[in-house]
């Protein structure tokens, strides 16, 4: 089963704090979110199906920033490579960010996090 999202993933609150949009996308599980012409999978389970099957599913197209408010343009925009690419793109970032994002790449970084 699907919903259209009244969600607002760019919406100052849900930035500030985004736990009840989780909450809630966690108990539909698909949602179709209007704004941006996009789908998000939240559920264990489909998110597997969805990642296996680049054939049928994609990243791409994203969002024009240009069409959207100046603030949620400068959010869009800051989102990173690796989330919002297909591969071979996805591929490539994966491994360069791969290692620096592993239990061991992240343990590396906690005497630093402490020091601070």
């Amino acid at each position: 089963m699907t919903a259209t999202a009244d969600l607002n993933p760019y919406n100052a609150d849900v930035i500030e704090c985004p736990y009840p949009m989780y909450e809630r996308m966690r108990e539909q599980g698909v949602y179709y979110l209007e704004s941006a012409d996009t789908w998000i999978v939240t559920r264990w389970e489909d998110v597997q199906f969805v990642l296996k099957r680049s054939d049928l599913f994609s990243n791409l197209p994203q969002v024009d920033p240009h069409s959207l408010p100046a603030e949620q343009a400068r959010l869009a925009r800051e989102t990173g490579a690796l989330p919002g690419s297909d591969p071979p793109e996805h591929t490539h970032y994966r491994r360069l960010a791969g290692p620096w994002l592993s239990k061991r790449g992240i343990e590396s970084f906690e005497p630093n996090v402490y020091r601070v």
